[in-house]
């Protein structure tokens, strides 16, 4: 091997040189193959970012045809549920929305998820930490029905309720 100036570095032997050799020789004919891969790899990233476009053009698309239908009357919204192109264009939707109190019912919602979701969070944190801390017979078989009343929806318990007030004011 030699230095900058080009003499010879002595403390290089004569096998250190020639394995050096051979690596600056594979490396510069694998500089060849690495464009082929950078090729590759944009081919694939170009490939990667369409699919994500794909996807998220298919998840908003349920966005895009409320807003469209907001914009249709009631025969062309029940006729041409996946029109895009509204016909005939009409706000009647907007002006019927300013008659109701729709601001305060969106209020009211929020206000509930704020409410309810502080609460699940402070009392399932409560239970965690007493089931991961405290040792005690039948921890399993709380945390086994925790988990289970976690898994169901909470308006299967609505669903189940409003029935049986239906069947009670029945009889």
């Amino acid at each position: 091997m030699t230095d900058a100036h080009g003499t010879p570095d002595p403390r290089v032997t004569a096998a250190e040189a020639d394995a050096l050799t051979k690596v600056e020789t594979r490396a510069s004919s694998a500089s060849d193959g690495g464009q082929v891969a950078q090729r590759s790899s944009g081919t694939k990233k170009a490939l990667f970012y369409t699919l994500l476009v794909l996807f998220a053009l298919l998840y908003i698309f349920p966005f895009i045809i409320q807003l469209v239908t907001s914009f249709k009357t009631q025969t062309d919204a029940s006729n041409n549920a996946l029109s895009l192109i509204p016909h005939p264009f009409t706000t009647e939707a907007l002006e019927r929305l300013q008659e109701t109190p729709f601001f305060r019912w969106f209020f009211n919602s929020v206000w509930v998820t704020l409410i309810v979701t502080a609460a699940r969070v402070f009392f399932c944190s409560l239970a965690g930490y007493a089931l991961a801390r405290l040792k005690f017979r039948g921890r399993g078989a709380l945390f086994t029905a925790i988990l289970a009343v976690m898994s169901v929806p909470g308006i299967v318990w609505v669903v189940e309720r409003v029935g049986a007030l239906h069947h009670r004011h029945r009889s």
